[in-house]
């Protein structure tokens, strides 16, 4: 039956329902299909299924839908009770296609592009899936579902926010009403300044005026910015979205990719507290969806490949994402075996790109570049998802498109890394202006952890640097000027300013000449040509017309950077059931030449110890079943183990749980905030010398 007119426009927020009923069932469906659920986890995750398929069919049936309706009743008896095992896939499937079929009707009936649709078709597919038929219809293949909802690129406004808006304007009005009046009682001042007969008590009172004025204008120029921020504020308020609300429909795509591939894989989010413009999260997903596709896809082994390996059956890809001033840093990385440099030689050759005295000359990275050639493929075998050598160039041209740049890393066996870096053009960004020498350049602020001027008593020299005791470790200061190569490196002077500067849970310490200013700064993207500069993130124009370069925090900390000599042989395993910890802790180390090997439970790390050698092992305390204390009492009641450093971490902040990790044995213990700040790679160094002096 026809729509009624009068429910039409109001059918947007039925829209927006069903994408939030869409992710909260993606994220119980999760659950329920997890190999290892037990039988007490399940009801939880099949009540939220159930209550927004109820949800669900109920809408339908307000709004007259009543063919939608009828699907979603039949998709309740699909569900059925809570089951005793993981959920059948199929079912899964069955319901994740016909919520993608309920929403895209609806969006359809509320643009007024479609009626009510035809069901028969989801009803058969039901009835098919119901009655145990072997496969669902070829075209029923799954799809990830987009990151964005269709009108992400579109504002939503609350009310009250557009009044407040409106307010802080008339606010903006009044003050720019009295500056007007300020520059008439100025044109009196200097009226009779200029008087030819202006006498000593004349100049007096202009004097006595201008002062008055100053005062005045300091203040007015303060209410400006304080209207400007809380207006900047409000806009950044109205036009953003928290980014793990965003990314949540990726979840989706990487079940949906396992299910097509057999693979096993879950996905992290790190970062996803921050907020940021919705157009720009829509612009990302396109290239978010088939940067995850591929790693599933091409990076993570299937279960057997990877048990045989020493990894976990489920591989992980983890998004990360982090904004440095007006910069966002977004990485999809995976776990898996990496970029086949071999493959990747091979394909050049075969297409002609290179010789292959060319390609024996290459570094990995020069070779990490081919995989963004149009139609390059390192597949042997044309699937649905690999072998037609399309997607990266697209990914590259989106991110060229919105002034970005992308970025792979990749080591055989530990998995890929692909970097895109974004410009943020929405708002000023809280700006460091340093000079070295008769140089000027900007550091966003955000990653400055501290400056500070180092006394004498607190520094060690060497031939070859200066370091210096930051928060009970030693840290080298490099000459930001040299860095530059604006001049040779000169001495840290002790009353010389140092900033310590993260990046991605690194750490640096800079030495500058002088700290100018903090200025919030608007940072614009280079200029296209300039942008293989690595150097500098962007640039901006100061009050007086100069241009401020600003510099990319994580080249500062690639420069800082320096590799233990035997990083081949060293080898780490992280014990965390959290899979975002261990991503967290994976990166920290691998960047000081590890291999990292992850576990998701104490129990299964001892087995990898019985078969593997590690030089290192970082082990979370709260864990299920045996936690990190029971698992150090373990090894070191091992006879062939008790010698392997071991540092303990959690998220418990206090002398205790130091004493309880040094009772039962660790070398040493951390805060995550503390492994979240950058000691982690520092606090194991310091174990495996403390370990090596003893043995």
């Amino acid at each position: 039956m026809p729509i009624d007119p009068l429910v039409r426009p109001v059918l947007h927020t039925f829209v927006a329902e069903i994408e939030a009923i869409q992710q909260a069932v993606t994220r119980a469906l999760l659950e329920l299909e997890r190999p290892d659920a037990a039988p007490s986890d399940l009801a939880g995750p099949h009540t939220e299924v159930a209550r927004g398929l109820h949800t669900l069919k109920g809408t339908s049936s307000t709004f007259g839908l009543e063919g939608l309706s009828e699907v979603v009743h039949r998709l309740e008896d699909l569900l059925g009770p809570a089951p005793e095992g993981p959920m059948d896939p199929r079912i899964a499937d069955a319901i994740l296609q016909t919520l993608d079929f309920v929403l895209r009707s609806v969006r359809e009936i509320h643009r007024g592009t479609a009626e009510e649709p035809d069901t028969a078709p989801m009803l058969a597919r039901l009835a098919r899936v119901a009655s145990g038929a072997p496969d669902l219809p070829a075209d029923a293949e799954p799809t990830p579902t987009p990151v964005a909802p269709e009108d992400a690129s579109g504002f939503r406004v609350a009310y009250e926010d557009f009044v407040y808006l409106i307010k802080e304007a008339e606010h903006l009005r009044q003050v720019g009403l009295r500056l007007e009046d300020r520059l008439r009682q100025i044109d009196d001042v200097l009226e009779t300044m200029h008087a030819g007969d202006a006498g000593r008590d004349a100049l007096g009172m202009a004097r006595t005026g201008m002062m008055f004025l100053r005062r005045a204008l300091a203040g007015d120029v303060a209410e400006v910015s304080d209207v400007v921020t809380s207006w900047e504020e409000g806009l950044k308020v109205m036009s953003t979205v928290p980014v793990a609300t965003a990314l949540e429909p990726l979840r989706r795509a990487v079940r949906d990719q396992c299910r097509v591939t057999g693979k096993r894989a879950s996905l992290a989010v790190v970062g996803g507290e921050l907020s940021l413009d919705r157009r720009l999260l829509d612009a990302l997903s396109g290239p978010l969806v088939q940067l995850v596709r591929n790693a599933v896809a091409h990076g993570i082994e299937p279960p057997d490949e990877r048990d045989a390996a020493g990894k976990h059956a489920e591989g992980a890809v983890t998004i990360r994402l982090e904004q440095q001033g007006n910069l966002l840093l977004v990485e999809v990385s995976d776990d898996g075996c990496g970029l086949d440099l071999a493959r990747v030689k091979q394909e050049a050759m075969r297409r002609g790109l290179a010789s292959a005295e060319e390609l024996g000359d290459m570094d990995a990275r020069e070779l990490h570049e081919f995989v963004f050639r149009s139609g390059f493929s390192t597949s042997f075998e044309i699937t649905e998802t690999s072998g037609r050598g399309v997607g990266l160039d697209i990914v590259r041209e989106r991110l060229r498109s919105l002034q970005g740049q992308i970025d792979v890393l990749s080591q055989s066996g530990q998995g890929t890394r692909f970097l895109m870096t974004v410009p943020i053009e929405l708002g000023s960004s809280p700006t460091l202006m340093l000079r070295v020498g008769e140089t000027v350049v900007g550091l966003p602020m955000v990653v400055v952890e501290s400056v500070v001027l180092p006394k004498r008593q607190r520094m060690r020299r060497s031939a070859h640097r200066t370091m210096f005791e930051h928060n009970g470790e030693l840290v080298s200061i490099r000459d930001l000027g040299a860095l530059l190569e604006l001049r040779e490196p000169q001495p840290v002077r002790p009353d010389q300013p140092v900033l310590v500067v993260q990046s991605h849970g690194l750490r640096a310490a800079i030495a500058v000449d002088e700290v100018v200013a903090d200025r919030d700064l608007v940072i614009r993207p280079l200029p296209e040509e300039l942008r293989p500069l690595r150097v500098y993130q962007g640039a901006s124009v100061l009050a007086r017309g100069e241009v401020l370069l600003v510099l990319r925090p994580e080249w500062l900390i690639e420069s800082e950077r320096e590799r233990p000599a035997a990083v081949p042989s060293r080898r780490a395993l992280v014990v965390d059931d959290s899979i975002t910890a261990r991503a967290m802790h994976r990166t920290v180390l691998e960047s000081g030449g590890f291999v990292v090997h992850g576990s998701a439970s104490a129990e299964h790390a001892l087995e990898k110890l019985a078969e593997s050698r590690y030089d290192v092992v970082v082990c979370d305390i709260r864990m299920e079943g045996m936690d990190g204390l029971a698992f150090v009492r373990a090894v070191r009641s091992t006879r062939a183990l008790r010698d392997i450093p071991v540092l303990l971490v959690s998220v418990d902040d206090g002398d205790a749980a130091g004493d309880q990790a040094a009772l039962a044995g660790a070398d040493a213990f951390l805060t995550k905030k503390s492994c979240a700040s950058g000691r982690l790679l520092a606090e194991v160094e310091r174990v495996m010398r403390l370990r090596r002096r003893t043995a």
